[in-house]
């Protein structure tokens, strides 16, 4: 599981008039993930960065403030498995780094995606994930 901010999309480019060719197989409805971030804040009380975590900021020296006021999306996150194959992916729409409930989206639909199996999680901020979970 990882964040790219470099697969980002202005917001000069515009909007497909059509629907994704894939429809939601690969991307997940995005009123469901908006719905899903929304939500989590209010359900999640802050919790302290340990000293067994770096302060690593995801995407955080990838742009400024003013170049991330002319995206739209500023990037997308997925999950892929051990073979590199594509399971899912959603797009962010927040500004400087990765928010939490992002990934604890993610993990929660690889479940039910897969509730028979065992979920081995590889990821840069996994040490902040833990504590959400």
């Amino acid at each position: 599981m990882d964040a790219n901010f470099g697969l980002c999309r202005r917001k000069a480019a515009g909007k497909s008039v059509h629907p994704p060719l894939s429809g939601t197989e690969i991307f997940f409805e995005q009123s469901e993930v908006d719905s899903y971030v929304s939500n989590y804040q209010s359900q999640v009380t802050v919790v302290a960065q340990g000293q067994e975590c770096s302060n690593f900021l995801a995407g955080h020296a990838l742009r400024s403030s003013n170049r991330f006021a002319a995206l739209e999306e500023t990037g997308i996150m997925g999950v892929v498995c051990r073979h590199e194959f594509p399971l899912c992916f959603i797009n962010l729409y927040h500004m400087y780094r990765e928010r939490i409930a992002y990934s604890v989206f993610l993990l929660e639909k690889l479940k039910q995606m897969y509730p028979d199996h065992t979920i081995q999680l590889m990821y840069d901020i996994a040490c902040v994930l833990f504590k959400h979970l």
